[in-house]
């Protein structure tokens, strides 16, 4: 049987960084949003005035 402990590690540590770059992501586009509705981006886009 073959020693897969290396493979394992590394499709771990792929996993993970996946998820964190996932997170960062979310992280971005909620600011994002949460500037849209803060700002005047919202009002101007939602205005029909």
């Amino acid at each position: 049987m073959h020693d897969d402990a290396a493979l394992k590690s590394m499709l771990v540590e792929l996993c993970l960084d996946r998820i964190a770059l996932f997170e960062d992501f979310e992280k971005t586009e909620t600011r994002v949003l949460e500037d849209l509705l803060a700002g005047e981006g919202y009002q101007a886009t939602c205005d029909p005035h």
